[in-house]
């Protein structure tokens, strides 16, 4: 039987078929999907680029930074105010860091999205969470999508057809460990029967 292929397959290369500067393939969807493998590299080109933020990729959480504790400067004696200003350019600090991942949110976001290959966003922006992951450029969020929608060997289709549907079926048996219930596996948005051809896109 004939099968189709993502038709981004083999995207994402560099010239002459050589693998691309930053050794990021584009994730696939479908018969030749390369989740595991994606993964793997887009944690550390995440972590190179966009440091504390980039563990989002592999913790499944966003990092914060640890609480400045005041008693860890004594200010009682501190005759010409050195650790009161420790103290307080530790708290700017930590709130200068904080304010950078929060900026550097929807570049994350972006890099993400320009990884993906053709079929890999079609399923993705057929998610229920995806209209306000991608308003407001929740990075963290995309990739729980993409994990949710990707990251299952059940429901294969036969034919690699109709992506939205198999992302669907997938979701409908697929178990999730996200805490977020907004952008939750069960939440894909099931498309609707246009075809008598329906039941044979699965195994």
């Amino acid at each position: 039987m004939k099968t189709t292929r993502d038709p981004s397959a083999g995207r994402g290369r560099g010239a002459r078929g050589r693998p691309p500067a930053d050794g990021i393939p584009l994730l696939r969807y479908g018969q030749d999907d390369n989740y595991c493998s994606f993964r793997e590299r887009i944690i550390v080109a995440a972590l190179e680029r966009y440091k504390n933020l980039g563990r989002c990729i592999e913790t499944g959480d966003y990092y914060v930074p640890p609480e400045v504790k005041q008693s860890d400067y004594d200010l009682t004696n501190d005759p010409y105010g050195v650790n009161k200003l420790r103290l307080q350019k530790a708290h700017e600090d930590r709130d200068k860091a904080i304010r950078s991942m929060n900026e550097d949110k929807p570049s994350l976001f972006s890099f993400i999205m320009s990884k993906l290959s053709q079929n890999s966003k079609e399923v993705v922006t057929h998610h229920k969470g995806w209209d306000t992951c991608n308003q407001e450029k929740r990075p963290l969020e995309l990739w729980k999508i993409i994990t949710a929608t990707h990251n299952s060997r059940q429901g294969r289709y036969k034919e690699g057809k109709s992506t939205p549907l198999y992302a669907w079926t997938v979701s409908r048996r697929y178990t999730s460990s996200m805490n977020d219930s907004d952008i939750s596996s069960s939440h894909v948005k099931p498309p609707h029967r246009q075809s008598r051809d329906w039941d044979r896109f699965f195994i």
